[in-house]
């Protein structure tokens, strides 16, 4: 693996923690967050 695809993998664990908390700190759900397309596309938008 080459420095440019780890750096790639930590942002990529970066981002999926920052979901993850941002989930748990507005308590949604799984079914909030797929029928909820502002939460949806705001917890999306990082990954963009």
């Amino acid at each position: 693996m080459n420095i440019r695809d780890e750096i790639v993998l930590k942002k990529i664990i970066q981002y999926t923690d920052e979901i993850s908390e941002t989930i748990s700190r507005f308590n949604l759900t799984q079914d909030s967050f797929t029928e909820d397309f502002v939460a949806r596309n705001a917890i999306s938008m990082c990954i963009l």
